[in-house]
């Protein structure tokens, strides 16, 4: 990295974990800004894409999720300040108020206030062995609950579910997942894919699975007792996890009048500026969480709650803040997950996601083993490819055992470049027995695609 050498100013991040992304950014290439970062907790920064594999004994504390070790803000003369919340951004001033009444000036300020979980209106929710999984505090918590728990209730069957029901399971304690929609991973797997999941997890880790299933309520005198459905069926539970989702945390947005969009996150331009009035500033930029992307397939705004989407607007931001120009594109959400040792990966949109947006579309499907069937270790791959009707690809969903999160960034490179059907099939690939099949899946399904397009003609 080329140090640049550049005035001073004031930048300040509102957000400790993915804006502090973009202050270290600024940093390397600019040692004179003075940089101040507020958060509203004391945690610090760690990874919450960790929490599952720490109960799950993979990783051996919490502690272990630190981003910022001792001495890391000295080292790298960025100013936190830790629980001190800020209320206000006066954006005609350039400056911010904190709780405790102190006002900071900014030249720069970067907004990443994140999520938070969205907790559905279920009666008792206020019982002692009932956690929401959505911050350092929580996975504690759940931590020493998770030591004398017999069974456990997961409501909500998206990544954080499945990988905390999975922990569960392999912990010995007996776990049931309930999900509103009609299957698990709703937001990233149809359902026939979906389903081979829900086989794995219920044959081999022994989970149960209810889907299409309502929380009624949950029922204990002042500890949880039992989860009760909506078709009357009561499951025993001494331990209930709150997995529903995350809604972005824009209330000091919405306070200092910054402009929130109909998905209920922060809407910005290209260049991660923030809008107010009818006007984005130039100075104000927001990240991570709380802010929405445009969707590279159906080009609508969603909210894409994913680091490695951080990352990439921590970049942006970053050029921008040092005089750059720099955009961040549509986005298509590469996600993997990985539950009991079963790699989920999905790139683009569903067919269910198509469907909701009058989007019509052709699917193939291709099984192949990963490696040559002679070669040790070789284990299922599944595959499903989405296309448009004139054959560009919009979609995958990859499940096997290895190689997931590889297939899956490929393919969402060929998304992003608007790969044809014909295209992919011309493509060369390598071929060694412990790595691959002469003709793997990925190729049977732009097969079987083929094959349905020309059904369709």
């Amino acid at each position: 990295m080329v140090m640049v050498e550049m005035g001073g100013g004031r930048l300040i991040v509102i957000g400790g974990n993915s804006g502090l992304n973009a202050a270290l950014g600024v940093r390397k290439r600019n040692q004179n800004m003075e940089i101040h970062v507020f958060r509203a907790d004391d945690y610090g920064k760690y990874s919450t894409c960790g929490i599952p594999f720490v109960l799950a004994g993979i990783i051996k504390d919490m502690e272990e999720l630190r981003m910022d070790p001792e001495g890391f803000y000295e080292e790298n003369d960025i100013k936190l300040h830790s629980s001190e919340r800020v209320i206000r951004i006066d954006d005609d001033a350039s400056s911010i108020e904190t709780e405790s009444g102190a006002v900071y000036d900014y030249d720069n300020l970067i907004i990443a206030t994140g999520r938070m979980p969205f907790i559905p209106p279920i009666e008792g929710l206020e019982l002692d062995g009932v956690s929401a999984i959505s911050s350092y505090r929580d996975a504690l918590k759940i931590q020493k609950m998770m030591q004398t728990a017999k069974s456990a209730v997961i409501i909500g069957a998206g990544a954080i579910g499945m990988e905390v029901g999975s922990a569960f399971a392999e912990g010995g304690i007996k776990t049931s997942i309930v999900e509103a929609l009609p299957s698990i991973f709703p937001q990233t797997l149809d359902t026939d894919m979906a389903l081979i999941v829900q086989k794995y997890m219920e044959k081999i880790v022994g989970l149960k699975i209810y889907t299409s299933s309502i929380v009624k309520a949950i029922k204990g005198s002042d500890r949880v007792e039992c989860v009760l459905l909506g078709n009357g069926e009561s499951i025993p539970s001494d331990l209930v996890i709150i997995s529903t989702g995350v809604r972005p945390n824009t209330k000091l947005a919405v306070d200092s009048g910054i402009e929130v969009s109909i998905t209920g996150a922060i809407a910005t331009n290209s260049g991660m500026q923030v809008k107010k009035g009818r006007s984005y500033l130039d100075n104000v930029y927001a990240m991570g969480d709380c802010v929405e992307v445009i969707n590279g397939v159906t080009n609508r705004p969603m909210i894409l709650a994913l680091a490695s989407t951080a990352a990439l607007q921590a970049r942006v931001i970053t050029e921008n803040i040092l005089g750059g120009s720099a955009i961040l594109e549509p986005c298509v959400g590469p996600a993997a997950a990985v539950v009991s040792g079963m790699q989920v990966g999905s790139v683009g949109i569903t067919s269910n996601g198509a469907a909701a947006t009058g989007m019509k579309c052709i699917h193939g499907y291709g099984k192949a083993l990963s490696r040559s069937f002679y070669y040790p270790g070789a284990c299922e791959m599944h595959m499903k490819l989405l296309f448009t009707l004139d054959g560009r690809i919009i979609g995958a969903q990859i499940i096997s055992w290895e190689d997931v999160k590889e297939r899956t960034n490929m393919i969402c490179m060929a998304i992003k470049n608007g790969a044809h059907l014909d295209e992919l099939l011309s493509y060369e690939r390598c071929y060694t027995p412990p790595l691959s099949m002469l003709t793997d899946a990925f190729t049977l399904a732009l097969e079987d695609a083929r094959g349905n397009m020309r059904k369709n003609v």
